[in-house]
């Protein structure tokens, strides 16, 4: 590849070896976390740094570290690019404190770092086993989840054994028994929200393009038509199915975002209604994992 970054003695690291490369993978995992830009980067993976900066006070407030500024650029310019793009209109003084809309462009990595490992390693998706992996891994909690657990690995490699570990193993083991698995729940309360529709929803058709920068929502709740005024995020509650919507325009159903544990049993689901495709990305994440 063209755009790389040499390895001292050794060969250059592609864009893809660099997100999981010693100091790669630290920058990597912030723009795995949520949607943010190369100077907020640079206050938490260089914090000595920006201290130092900080109290110069010679300098602009704003800096960023050069090899942060590197690696966005190599993974901006990727193609297919590997970041989700938010425009975002920061408030900042101008002149005799006049107040002006500043926009700042905010990243996000998508997921087609994990997809091109796995094309690697001669392991192809299928197209719904893609919306399956993108409606579990664009959650901003499991992405949370997954940091705080394999923060010492690259987020491509922590993506397959976060998956086993939570989805394919749980339900492996509790085949055949909806109620075991998860006691804490009322399965008519979430079969409210987690219907037929929905699950198709997902594999056929994963959410793309831009999120707003304040919201962690991704996708509709379909056949629910009631519409929110505010656009900012607010608790929701179906039956004990609780959630975070967001109006999105007058036509448009709210949007959601579960927790963990309805993310799991959503996979169950899943497994239950297309068995054939989950036993199948479960062969492929286990074969990808090496196990």
């Amino acid at each position: 590849m063209d755009n790389t970054i040499k390895k001292t003695g050794k060969r250059k690291l592609s864009e893809l070896d660099l997100i999981s490369s010693n100091e790669g993978k630290k920058i990597a995992w912030q723009y795995f976390l949520n949607f943010t830009n190369p100077t907020n980067v640079s206050k938490e993976v260089k914090s000595d740094l920006w201290k130092n900066h900080q109290n110069n006070y010679n300098k602009k407030k704003s800096w960023t570290h050069s090899y942060v500024n590197t690696l966005t650029k190599l993974w901006l310019d990727k193609k297919p690019t590997f970041f989700i793009n938010s425009r975002i209109s920061q408030k900042r003084k101008g002149i005799l404190n006049s107040i002006r809309k500043h926009p700042l462009d905010y990243y996000k990595f998508n997921l087609n770092p994990f997809f091109e490992m796995l094309d690697i390693d001669n392991i192809q998706l299928t197209q719904q086993q893609k919306n399956i992996i993108s409606f579990i891994f664009d959650d901003e909690d499991v992405r949370k989840n997954m940091y705080l657990n394999y923060k010492d690995i690259g987020f491509t490699e922590a993506i397959i054994k976060y998956y086993i570990k939570m989805f394919y193993i749980p339900v492996l083991r509790h085949k055949g028994k909806e109620v075991d698995i998860f006691k804490r729940f009322k399965i008519k309360d979430a079969d409210k929200v987690i219907t037929d529709y929905l699950l198709e929803h997902i594999i056929n058709n994963s959410p793309k393009g831009e999120i707003r920068y304040q919201t962690d929502l991704k996708f509709h709740i379909t056949g629910d038509k009631r519409i929110l005024t505010d656009k900012h995020p607010t608790d929701e509650t179906i039956g004990n199915i609780s959630f975070k919507a967001v109006s999105i325009s007058k036509t448009k159903t709210a949007l959601i975002h579960f927790k963990q544990t309805e993310m799991r049993y959503i996979y169950y689901k899943l497994y239950k209604k297309y068995y054939d495709i989950i036993n199948d990305l479960n062969f492929k994440m286990l074969r990808a994992g090496k196990i």
